[in-house]
């Protein structure tokens, strides 16, 4: 057993020595940190459009522990529900203390908008779109072990959760665009991924895709990597079944078309593109941005799987931010609503942002500046 462990023991058993028969034994007790910031009763309405921003900053003094004398000292943030009396707490990632002569030290630490989301809609099943009241506290913790004499003053809020849009991936097969490969391995190149508007746009079935379509080709809309079965085919008047036998036929003249799908109403349409012919063609196009191995000081290559169209996968990003960019070069670079992920396009000039750290799958169209950039996790 480590020393310091053995002298937390002896402190706890002279504790209860310490007192008589009639006593309750005294522990050693820790000096509550003091939250300064926000202020209490804030109504905060909960959007997916920012679930990657930050909802509110807590701040909050913590103060030197002398007795303190096992393991790391770290503060953890907590949310419960208003009357539970944080029997129920979750808590966020905790920030770790820092070692100094001083009496107290300032701290401060963000929630972001989708990561209390959660909490609300997973954790305590809180209905979409109502008013809920809930409380924050921040929380000493020693090695593994939150110390419940510890907990600071209470910031009670009111906040509005939502319900997470569903945003599946679908895909283009067939000759009309590359190729018939429908397996797993084939995503970007045979299965192309579709393009969505938005979120919501996707969410309810409304999918788009401009490229060049050879023409009297055929292509199938994929649900699932691998499974014919689910694939959706040509129906009637333009309809969309699933499991058809019959390919979607592809105009008769080779060219740029925008293929849009709607999985709800079952329809398609091919409508022309006319811009495609006379479109800038980019020798390269990267990924670049804090969020990648190159920083803003390299790009992470694209390959053009069609024309205009630029893929990469296994692609390892940070918690930061992106761009899309031309020939290695400033000269042409592409940003975006950063809250639009995974389905979006780059309609500004401002970074994309990356929520969380994982490896990604990528999509670019310069034609439209439709993006897909999406956690490989949900990828077959």
């Amino acid at each position: 057993m480590k020393i310091k462990n053995i002298l937390f023991l002896m402190a706890v058993i002279f504790a209860f020595v310490s007192c008589n028969d009639d006593t309750d034994p005294v522990l050693p007790q820790y000096k509550a940190s003091v939250l300064t910031h926000p202020a209490n009763d804030t109504l905060y309405v909960l959007e997916q459009v920012n679930a990657s921003k930050v909802l509110l900053t807590l701040d909050w003094t913590a103060y030197k522990q002398t007795d303190l004398l096992v393991g790391a000292v770290s503060y953890v943030v907590q949310m419960d529900l208003a009357g539970n009396d944080f029997s129920q707490a979750r808590t966020f990632t905790p920030v770790p203390g820092v070692t100094v002569d001083a009496e107290s030290s300032d701290y401060t630490t963000s929630l972001k908008v989708e990561d209390v989301n959660k909490v609300l809609m997973n954790g305590f099943r809180v209905p979409a779109d109502t008013i809920a009241n809930v409380e924050f506290r921040v929380i000493t913790r020693v090695g593994n072990v939150v110390v419940p004499s510890s907990a600071s003053n209470v910031f009670k809020a009111r906040v509005i959760p939502y319900k997470a849009l569903d945003t599946p991936v679908v895909y283009i097969v067939g000759d009309g665009l590359v190729g018939w490969d429908n397996s797993a391995g084939a995503i970007g190149r045979d299965l192309q991924v579709f393009f969505g508007n938005t979120n919501l746009e996707v969410s309810l079935g409304q999918y788009t895709y401009t490229g060049f379509f050879k023409g009297g080709a055929g292509v199938k809309v994929v649900i699932t990597a691998g499974d014919w079965n689910t694939a959706y085919g040509s129906g009637a008047g333009g309809s969309l079944v699933v499991n058809s036998q019959d390919n979607i036929l592809t105009p008769a003249t080779s060219g740029y078309y925008t293929f849009s799908v709607d999985l709800k109403a079952l329809t398609y349409s091919f409508k022309p593109y006319a811009e495609g012919a006379t479109a800038t063609a980019y020798d390269k196009i990267g990924v670049i941005g804090s969020a990648t191995a190159g920083d803003w000081n390299s790009d992470t290559p694209m390959t053009q799987i069609t024309p205009h169209v630029w893929v990469v996968k296994g692609i390892k990003l940070t918690a930061a931010e992106i761009k899309f960019r031309a020939n290695e070069g400033w000269a042409v670079s592409w940003g975006g609503n950063s809250t639009n992920l995974p389905f979006g396009i780059s309609d500004s000039g401002d970074n994309i942002g990356i929520a969380r750290e994982s490896t990604y799958f990528i999509s670019f169209n310069d034609l439209t500046k439709h993006y897909v950039i999406i956690d490989e996790d949900r990828l077959p």
